[in-house]
């Protein structure tokens, strides 16, 4: 979790305007970015990803109206890398651990996606010859069918 002030920071804005986006785009934010009154304001790395479209997307000039379309059909941009100099040692190790069990646990989910992969190719070719085997067996009953009828043997 983040709090205002490193938003503001890692994106290179100020806090109201931290707070500003906040409110105008509460809709696609989690509830601890636009908490009850007196309640620490928190982002996760979702709202980072929102916030990143929303930063990159006012450099280009965009207006809100053009913002709020974008997130509305699921577009988020890419959060910068932390800031990790206004951090505690104990902080930035821990969060620098964070990203690298991410960046393995990404890893791992790509290996496990292409194995899916192959495994649905494995099905579907397996499941393609069993169709032609049926097909020829189907047809092989066809013709002993069509032989015994020539011999006149109906057994």
């Amino acid at each position: 979790m983040y709090t205002t002030s490193q938003l503001a920071t890692q994106f290179n804005v100020t806090v109201q305007t931290v707070k500003r986006y906040a409110a105008e785009f509460a809709a696609y934010l989690s509830p601890t970015a636009t908490p009850e009154k007196n309640m620490p304001r928190r982002f996760t790395d979702d709202d980072l990803s929102v916030y990143a479209l929303i930063v990159s997307m006012k450099e280009e000039g965009k207006l809100f109206e053009q913002i709020h379309a974008a997130l509305a059909s699921g577009q988020r941009g890419q959060a910068p890398e932390p800031n990790l100099s206004n951090m505690t040692v104990a902080q930035s190790t821990a969060q620098l651990r964070l990203f690298a069990r991410i960046r393995d646990l990404e890893s791992q989910l790509t290996s496990e996606q292409q194995e899916r992969r192959k495994a649905e190719l494995n099905k579907a070719e397996a499941e393609g010859r069993e169709h032609l085997l049926r097909d020829m067996l189907r047809e092989a009953n066809a013709e002993i069918a069509r032989l015994n009828r020539l011999l006149g043997d109906d057994d």
